[in-house]
């Protein structure tokens, strides 16, 4: 019954995480795009 307390939180945190680095990736890459052309 604790597990089931626990795991949504860091699957929620893991998600949050994941499209954070998700944007940053995004803007780098875009970023280096702009200076490229």
């Amino acid at each position: 019954m604790g597990e089931l307390g626990i795991t949504p939180l860091p699957r929620y945190l893991a998600n949050v995480l994941n499209a954070h680095k998700a944007y940053q990736l995004q803007r780098y890459y875009f970023q280096h795009l702009d200076r490229d052309y």
